[in-house]
């Protein structure tokens, strides 16, 4: 009869300690792999796989220590406190078995119908998908955690197990509705999809509805808190209805639960006019455990309850924002405080702000949610130096992430002098600057004149007025491609060359003044570019295999999101670095992946090898890692970047000099317009490229001519190349926006990989992989797979 506490071992070691102390729970159930993965306590430990003698029959009343009550605890979850204390939620019995039966007249779900364990057991959309399932007598698919990444592999998993009921986010429904877009046709069994955790907006529903019947499946749009047992309304959708709400619309209240719209003096509000949302009647928890203070706050006397024969009854503020039109209907409009929603979990940016404020070079914080992209919200914290410090936001991110879930760790840290305040002394939002828009935050001058050079230098590749001396360069709104450029300004104003890996390494004008002095002369066009050298103690590297503009320059992203200790090399074409100028291009592709299997071996004799290739590159990768295979060598990652076989392109139209320069526009960071009313010709693209800030700058006009030259020969080997098998799983990599042939498919290497096929989809365009944003997407799941190796 006790109650349970969901604990999710993928948060912080320090957040799963506080909820252990504050929860003081009477024993710890997990199995023997997670055990070790839980912080330190003196708990009783029961490993369900190591468990034995315990009778497999039904618990009776006689075997409790005491009769089980309705009114007795069922679950406490924790969600996310204002005072920087995460809260820990108690709910009873009768609160879930009536939402199941409050409910029961919308959805009549029976035995044979089949639910998704989609979301994290710690989030409390899970109570209504496992208790829904088993109170019923239905089944439950337990979704695992890289499938529900990965829409395609969800979908198809929905029509495989014939799942009927689906819960889902709203976030996590737009992505697969996506795929079902992509590849339509799968036999759905579904009869509802039920929302919940965040605002639906109706409107994007549309596209859901030109495949799929009104009723099959229905959607329904549940607005929900946890502290009222995890649903409080009810809206069944339709096309009509999806296609002419302005708001989200949240429908009516479950029966057994009254919501009031009230003002700031608890009366109601008139019909159309905005108010907070109470809810009282039968959902609401006992309040939570062990903060009677906190309770008394927000689960307040019901003033209201004598209308309804009731008396001493209470209602819960919760502090959301809506209104009732006339006809009874409720329109939700997000929060009327600090707590907020992102992708479906509640936050409070209090609790954030308590745990950037620990740490000892913080004097002030705030966090905020800003949306600078539509579509785009991300946390973001700014901080006020403490006296003598000079805090790094990188340093601040990392603060956060030991102690806060992943969806809590603000996406950047700003540092200000001091928090902009309005007129009547409360924090101006409006007034905080945007990631990436420079600020004074302290800091010394520059000390040399070639210090105020780098200075001038950063600001100018940013396009920003000025950059101080200690600014980082990726703080400031750098990435990979202005990496490049930075590190072609570089060579330009002094004569030394900088690889990327340089930039990513010394990232602010003090640090890069002092790799200058130390730098190598190194050739940033030969076939092998240490992006991040290998060092004592590091892990096997990954190689990065060019695409066919013959360039390893726009992996640079992946130093920032691949773990410290991984190298990181990039494979550049023959014939346009100094060492290999003077020889003929390679004739064949087999030809080219020997050569580039051994370059890697020079850096990395023995194997296990990681190999990763972009476009083009994705095919060369595959056929370096057979002709590493075949040498006796362990290929233990293979990563394929939205690259399909060779085959296909046979098919295509014979590349000619004018998609060659296309290629090097498109890689110095032009498109065809650049070029205005100009001919597309050599010249003028060369004259392009030369311009300032372009990537391709700092080349002479014969390095950009030889990569032309690259680029037709090695899409004249990819024509010619015949796959061999590689024996192992591949990490593939979908890009799902401006698709040009649906056709293509992971799938579609099947013949030439004997392992698995693990698709990631990434919501990009193929051009645009290695954009910020993608490349972060695909190094998280490379890192993943890494540990997963290494294990």
């Amino acid at each position: 009869g006790a109650a349970y506490l969901p604990m999710d071992p993928d948060y912080p070691a320090d957040r799963l300690a506080y909820m252990l102390d504050d929860a003081r729970p009477a024993a710890l159930i997990t199995d023997a792999a997670t055990a070790g993965r839980l912080p330190a306590h003196d708990l009783p430990l029961i490993t369900v796989d190591e468990a034995a003698g315990f009778p497999d029959g039904p618990v009776t009343q006689a075997d409790r220590t005491r009769p089980l009550a309705p009114q007795d605890p069922a679950y406490v979850i924790y969600t996310s406190g204002s005072t920087g204390r995460p809260k820990g939620v108690v709910v009873t019995q009768h609160n879930v078995t009536r939402l199941l039966t409050a409910t029961e007249h919308w959805f009549s779900f029976g035995p044979e119908d089949v639910w998704t364990l989609f979301h994290s057991y710690a989030f409390d959309f899970s109570v209504w998908e496992l208790w829904g399932a088993l109170l019923y007598g239905g089944r439950v698919v337990v979704v695992p955690h890289v499938t529900s990444r990965d829409p395609q592999a969800f979908l198809r998993l929905l029509a495989g197990e014939r799942v009927t009921v689906l819960n889902q986010t709203p976030s996590a429904f737009y992505q697969l509705a996506a795929a079902d877009r992509e590849a339509p046709g799968h036999e759905l069994a579904l009869r509802y999809v039920v929302f919940g955790g965040e605002a639906l907006e109706l409107g994007r529903l549309a596209d859901w509805y030109t495949r799929h019947r009104e009723n099959a499946p229905t959607l329904v749009n549940m607005y929900g808190i946890t502290e009222t047992t995890v649903h409080v309304s009810y809206l069944a959708l339709d096309r009509a209805t999806a296609a002419s709400a302005v708001s989200s619309t949240i429908g009516v209240n479950i029966p057994d639960l009254r919501v009031y719209v009230l003002d700031d003096r608890l009366q109601p509000v008139p019909p159309g006019v905005t108010g907070e949302m109470y809810v009282a009647g039968e959902g609401l928890a006992l309040g939570y455990l062990g903060r009677p203070d906190l309770t008394a706050g927000r689960f307040v006397a019901d003033p209201f309850a004598h209308l309804f024969g009731e008396s001493g009854k209470r209602m819960y503020r919760s502090g959301d924002l809506a209104r009732r039109r006339v006809d009874g209907t409720l329109e939700y409009f997000g929060r009327g405080d600090q707590q907020v929603k992102i992708r479906g979990f509640r936050i409070e940016l209090g609790e954030i702000e308590a745990v950037l404020a620990a740490h000892p070079e913080v004097a002030d914080v705030a966090v905020v949610v800003r949306e600078d992209q539509p579509g785009d919200k991300r946390l973001v914290g700014y901080v006020v130096p403490a006296p003598g410090t000079d805090p790094v936001p990188a340093a601040l991110r990392e603060h956060g992430a030991a102690t806060l879930p992943v969806h809590m760790v603000p996406s950047a840290v700003v540092v200000l002098e001091r928090l902009p305040l309005t007129g009547n002394g409360k924090l101006d939002r409006k007034a905080l600057p945007a990631p990436g828009v420079p600020v004074t935050a302290g800091g010394r001058a520059p000390r040399t004149v070639r210090e105020e050079q780098l200075c001038s230098i950063f600001a100018e590749v940013l396009g920003l007025p000025s950059a101080g001396v200690e600014d980082n360069f990726f703080d400031l709104g750098g990435h990979s491609l202005l990496a490049v450029r930075l590190a072609g300004r570089i060579r330009s104003a002094f004569g030394i060359e900088v690889s990327i890996g340089t930039v990513f390494q010394a990232p602010t004008p003090a640090a890069l003044d002092t790799a200058l002095d130390v730098s190598r002369e190194e050739d940033p066009l030969d076939v092998l570019l240490p992006l991040r050298p290998a060092r004592p103690g590091d892990r096997a590297p990954v190689h990065c295999v060019h695409p066919a503009g013959g360039l390893s320059w726009c992996y640079a992203g992946l130093i920032r999101h691949l773990p410290a200790d991984v190298p990181i090399y990039g494979l550049q074409a023959q014939g346009v670095g100094e060492a290999t100028a003077d020889e003929p291009l390679p004739t064949t592709l087999e030809e080219l992946a020997a050569h580039y299997a051994s370059r890697i071996r020079e850096v990395q004799p023995e194997g296990p090898y990681r190999l990763l290739g972009w476009s083009t590159g994705g095919i060369i990768a595959h056929a370096i890692a057979a002709v590493l295979q075949e040498a006796g060598q362990e290929v233990e990652l293979l990563a394929i970047l939205d690259a399909y076989p060779a085959e296909g392109f046979r098919d295509l139209p014979v590349p000619d000099q004018a998609e060659a320069l296309e290629s090097l526009l498109t890689m110095g960071g032009y498109g065809p317009d650049s070029l205005g009313d100009k001919e597309l010709n050599t010249a003028n693209v060369v004259e392009v490229l030369r311009r300032e800030g372009s990537p391709l700058a700092a080349l002479s006009a014969e390095k950009i001519e030889a990569l032309g030259e690259v680029y037709l020969n090695t899409n004249d080997l990819v024509r010619a190349y015949d796959h061999r098998v590689f024996r192992g799983d591949v990490l593939f990599f979908r890009a799902t926006v401006d698709t040009i042939d649906d056709t293509l498919t992971p799938e579609t290497w099947t013949p030439y990989v004997s392992g698995r096929i693990d698709n990631t989809n990434v919501a990009c365009s193929h051009k645009d992989m290695t954009l910020p944003e993608p490349i972060a997407h695909i190094a998280r799941v490379v890192a993943d797979r890494l540990t997963e190796l290494e294990k």
